[in-house]
């Protein structure tokens, strides 16, 4: 029980420092550069604090332990989703040949080790 707690607190710190410290304050200016190469610069700093706040509000979520279960299911499908925009725009970017897909794929999974 006491593990599951620990965990919890983990996890919830990673999306509150992810979301207060990256995207909300903007100390990690490649967030929202993320964010302008999708959306277009005119929204990006709007777009990325919002998604900041989000992710402030699952940090909240996991602490209170409602619905444990439907927050493990949003959170795969928020982190999928963010991925699969990083090798979008990986992609879309300075990388050429029939490998580009591989090589993003395996450029944005380093930057998250």
């Amino acid at each position: 029980m006491i593990i599951n707690k620990l965990l919890n607190y983990c996890i919830a710190a990673i999306w509150l420092v992810n979301g207060l410290f990256c995207k909300v304050l903007n100390l990690v200016p490649r967030h929202q550069q993320i964010v302008a190469r999708i959306l277009g610069e005119q929204y990006a700093t709007v777009f990325t604090k919002a998604i900041g706040f989000a992710e402030i509000g699952m940090a909240a979520w996991v602490v209170a332990a409602l619905w444990p279960r439907l927050n493990a299911v949003t959170q795969i499908v928020i982190i999928a989703v963010m991925n699969c925009a990083g090798i979008y725009t990986c992609a879309r970017s300075a990388f050429v040949g029939k490998a580009k897909f591989t090589i993003c794929l395996h450029v944005h999974t380093c930057y998250m080790v």
